[in-house]
């Protein structure tokens, strides 16, 4: 079974330039793609760089992704949620052209305040709780909901916990994030400052592993 999967990441601080890549994203992405499945990114965060003055750019863009899609996951902060709720009227609006996707949210937001996603987004199927790579390659795989750890799911209206999920316990495991997926707008991040910043941390790290 190979699923069609579209992955949103929103926009954020909208007053200020993009500076980060969405890493985690990617690393779903990635880890989706190792798995046999199709999959988009919709990086609304960097593609409204060059839109500042458009106010309908978001449904300009989203609307090239128009098709039949099995998933359609959305990552975002707390600080995002107007972002996200925005994305989801877009679903609502096109869900049949969308092939009446199955909606799930991941991402900050959705691990630190599940109630608020289950009170504020009733279109939302699944939530993901923490890291998001396995639990999404399995719910990709259609594996049944209720023996995936760390989400939480709908049925028949009602949402149930499943157990939490363990902590990825080497990283090295994870394919690297697959920036192919964001290439026309990929330059528009400011890469030098968040290069450096990612090396610093990498010393830090060696710092206080071997004090």
């Amino acid at each position: 079974f190979m699923a069609r999967i579209l992955l949103f990441n929103p926009v954020i601080r909208e007053n200020s330039p993009p500076n980060n890549p969405p890493l985690g994203l990617l690393y779903i992405a990635s880890s989706l793609i190792i798995a046999g499945h199709d999959v988009e990114v919709c990086d609304l965060n960097a593609l409204r760089v060059d839109n500042d003055h458009n106010n309908n750019y978001r449904e300009m863009w989203m609307n090239i992704f128009i098709k039949h899609y099995d998933f359609i996951g959305i990552s975002g902060l707390i600080v995002t949620y107007k972002e996200q709720r925005i994305i989801l009227d877009w679903i609502n609006k096109n869900r049949h052209a969308l092939g009446d996707p199955v909606i799930i949210l991941g991402g900050g937001m959705a691990t630190s305040a599940p109630a608020f996603v289950m009170r504020n987004y009733p279109e939302v199927d699944i939530i993901v709780l923490h890291e998001g790579e396995i639990s999404m390659v399995e719910i990709a795989n259609d594996l049944p909901l209720r023996s995936i750890h760390g989400i939480m799911y709908k049925d028949d209206g009602l949402w149930y916990t499943n157990p939490p999920r363990e902590l990825i316990p080497n990283l090295d495991i994870l394919p690297f994030p697959d920036f192919d997926l964001v290439p026309a707008h990929y330059s528009d991040y400011h890469l030098p400052d968040f290069l450096v910043l990612f090396f610093l941390f990498d010393y830090l790290v060696l710092v206080c592993d071997n004090p």
